[in-house]
């Protein structure tokens, strides 16, 4: 069974993926490529972030470099694309390989648990609530639960509620700031176990997802050393 977290198969042509390649993260397109050829050489040559911050996708990357991975990566993905679009199953040591790319430090210990859980590359949700059962109706209807903020940790807590079956709602009080990453406007969604898990929306969208794959972060880390080039 595909993982249902990996990418949906497309068939753009090679110029809609030249196109859409001018406007990704470079490193998380080298990550991608290696989910997509198995080969860890993507991430293994003179072409790797400088810094990792969030104000900017491309970690410093000098233009001609992004150029160059561009240009490799289009005959890689076509024929990703022709092969069906079936990502490689990934060692755990080289996820964590990547996350270490990514943030330009080393991922160990605790922090490399916390993402692994937080990633889910087995394509389940380790921290899904299964208790939700066994607790009485009139106990869930007696305890409803009140989320302020519609970010990703607010958007995480209405999963694991819905989950749980327990009423509640969740709301956004800054205006415009809604989602925090630039998603359309939201002022509150109500959930009720009454309603077996269905949802009422009091504003323009509800901001409640039905997968916790939502709220995931990108990891980040980084492991030092000479490496390969690019594979070419």
């Amino acid at each position: 069974m595909r993982n249902p977290h990996a990418g949906e198969p497309f068939t753009d042509d090679d110029q809609a993926i030249a196109a859409a390649l001018e406007e990704v993260s470079v490193p998380a397109l080298l990550c991608s490529l290696v989910h997509m050829t198995g080969d860890p050489a993507w991430i293994r040559g003179d072409i790797r972030p400088r810094v990792a911050m969030s104000l900017d996708i491309q970690s410093a990357i000098p233009a001609g470099e992004r150029a160059e991975v561009r240009r490799r990566a289009l005959p890689a993905i076509a024929a990703y694309r022709d092969g069906g679009c079936a990502p490689h199953e990934l060692p755990r040591e080289l996820l964590q390989e990547m996350m270490s790319f990514l943030g330009c430090q080393p991922v160990e210990g605790r922090l490399a648990g916390l993402y692994f859980d937080d990633l889910q590359f087995a394509g389940g949700d380790t921290s899904a609530i299964t208790w939700g059962d066994d607790i009485p109706a009139e106990a869930k209807t007696a305890a409803p639960v009140v989320v302020v903020g519609c970010g990703l940790a607010g958007i995480l807590a209405g999963i694991r509620l819905r989950q749980a079956g327990l009423p509640f709602v969740v709301g956004e009080p800054l205006p415009g700031r809604p989602g925090r990453r630039g998603e359309p406007p939201v002022t509150a969604t109500r959930s009720s176990p009454r309603t077996t898990g269905a949802s009422s929306t009091a504003g323009s969208r509800s901001c409640v997802p039905t997968s916790p794959r939502s709220s995931t972060s990108t990891a980040c880390a980084r492991t030092a050393g000479s490496t390969p080039p690019l594979p070419g």
